[in-house]
């Protein structure tokens, strides 16, 4: 059974000019074990498209499904139930939560009870380090550099090694060295098994995947995979 399936998704926002097309009858399928990279110029409909894959927006027409489950026809506590824990989600703009030290916003990522004290202090720990940024554990966002904040939200999406991982361009504030490490992470979680799908300008991130998918103006143009 396919992780995701669209079947004539659009998803249409009202504006003050009238209606606005973000998705426009899409067709997907997305098999878990999937590594996707999501291509198109801005306003093409990635993030809206990474958005409805993660549960947080709502496709307007059409059929959304997680397995089994008729997604676009369930609550939102429903829809918040059916994210928790399997899916990681790297926000173009980081989205940290200010009141939080770095550390506690990793943690959030453990949320639901599956991980014991020790466990998720050890799994924090090592996500800090592959980035170097043990000494800004107690740090809050506004100390950091945009690039920190951005591994700190790579860090708290992956840290649970969710079954489905979402990234919004995750390595447009990063260095070469900060990009190599979330691209190995990303990859290293493909292989433990973790279905991830990323959006990004960058063709050597975007080569990364094993299959490319070709947004224009909310519409799928091209969906090719290249190898196994």
């Amino acid at each position: 059974m396919p992780l995701i399936t669209l079947i004539n998704a659009s998803r249409t926002y009202s504006m003050a000019q009238g209606q606005a097309q973000a998705i426009d009858h899409i067709d997907l399928t997305l098999e878990a074990g999937d590594y996707m990279s999501v291509l198109g110029r801005s306003g093409s409909g990635k993030s809206t498209l990474l958005n409805v894959l993660a549960m947080l927006d709502t496709i307007t027409a059409g059929e959304h499904w997680w397995r089994d489950t008729l997604i676009n026809s369930a609550s939102e506590a429903q829809r918040h139930q059916a994210r928790t824990g399997r899916v990681g989600y790297i926000f173009q703009r980081c989205h940290l939560i200010e009141r939080y030290t770095v550390a506690e916003n990793i943690g959030i990522g453990l949320s639901g009870g599956a991980f014991d004290a020790a466990e998720r202090q050890q799994r924090i720990a090592a996500l800090l380090a592959r980035f170097g940024l043990e000494r800004h554990a107690g740090h809050h966002p506004a100390q950091l550099s945009l690039g920190q904040q951005q591994c700190a939200a790579i860090c708290r999406a992956a840290i649970a090694a969710p079954p489905l991982l979402l990234a919004d361009e995750p390595t447009a504030h990063l260095d070469p060295h900060q990009a190599a490490q979330a691209m190995r992470l990303l990859s290293t979680l493909h292989q433990a098994g973790t279905t991830v799908v990323l959006a990004s300008h960058d063709a050597t991130v975007a080569a990364r995947a094993v299959r490319t998918l070709q947004l224009d103006a909310g519409r799928i143009i091209a969906d090719a995979r290249h190898r196994a």
